[in-house]
């Protein structure tokens, strides 16, 4: 086979494999189930798994499905198909809501407690259970830059650590109304703000770039980046909307008919894998939640 034909099947293959599209994954705390969607909002699988306990955090990493039950104190561990590896992975924390891994440690915000802990992510063993203490109702969880993002419920700050539990800045942003949801892009950082029914942006410095980037939200918590949009869970009104990186509205019912959505995690479609192992692409995108204000189902919202 010469070059040119090599190059010519290249080229076919990029558009068998729809580079950009994603799998939604959204977790539906009142129903106990997470449910799958493609980027464009299409149902998937609207009971992709079930029987968790008030689910609240979802994070994918590699070919895994980690999910923060806050009913029963629990991270269930999934495969990206939806396979049970194991149900109670982690057990015994404090109303588990923000979940993130980097590296081969997932971290974990407990509601109750205010801490976060840090685990194994492929044994499921306690590192530092209280890694990060003294925190104020803590909900949303992310990673950048080697350091943790964490949304204070409780006193209306987002913190700075370093993954090893030590503190940048307690207070990197303070005075933001309800946050609950953190999604950070290069430099960027998207902050869901419930009651207040927006997103906010600001730098991962902590300057603020718009207070009120989005508008008109009913009850946002978990908030996701992928290709470039901001994707957002709506609690009130059961829905996730699509938004630019610059605020304006795709689809603010992108998918609709949820009973009681929080947390949102988005990969590439499993067709765009194969471009992976030809070292053509990289990319993975995932979601946080949190939430304030609102109960439905007896969770932290």
């Amino acid at each position: 086979m010469n070059i040119r034909t090599v190059f010519l099947a290249g080229v076919a293959l990029l558009g068998i494999c729809r580079i950009g599209s994603g799998q939604i994954f959204v977790v539906d705390q009142d129903t106990g189930k997470i449910a799958e969607y493609t980027s464009a909002g299409a149902p998937i699988n609207t009971s992709f798994i079930s029987g968790l306990s008030q689910p609240e955090g979802i994070v994918v990493s590699g070919g895994d499905l980690f999910v923060a039950n806050f009913g029963n104190g629990t991270i269930g561990k999934y495969t990206t198909g939806g396979a049970t590896v194991n149900a109670a992975f982690i057990s015994g924390l404090g109303q588990p809501i923000g979940i993130v891994v980097s590296g081969n440690t997932i971290f974990v915000a407990n509601f109750s407690t205010g801490t976060i802990g840090a685990y194994d992510a492929s044994s499921g063993a306690a590192i530092n259970s209280s890694l990060i203490s003294g925190l104020q109702s803590p909900f949303g969880l992310t990673a950048s830059g080697g350091n943790l993002f964490v949304a204070n419920a409780g006193d209306g700050t987002i913190g700075e650590y370093t993954q090893a539990g030590g503190v940048v800045n307690s207070s990197l942003l303070s005075g933001i109304p309800g946050p609950r949801g953190i999604a950070i892009s290069g430099s960027n950082m998207f902050v869901t703000q419930n009651p207040g029914g927006t997103i906010g942006e600001f730098t991962t410095a902590g300057a603020t770039v718009n207070s009120s980037l989005v508008g008109g939200l009913s009850g946002p918590i978990g908030i996701a980046e992928f290709g470039g949009n901001l994707f957002v869970v709506n609690n009130n009104n059961g829905t996730v909307g699509e938004y630019t990186s610059g605020g304006a509205t795709i689809n603010s019912s992108l998918i609709s008919g949820l009973a009681g959505p929080t947390f949102i995690a988005i990969v590439p479609e499993p067709s765009t894998w194969l471009l992976l192992t030809l070292g053509a692409i990289g990319f993975v995108g995932a979601g946080l939640r949190s939430r304030p204000g609102t109960s439905q189902s007896g969770g932290a919202r």
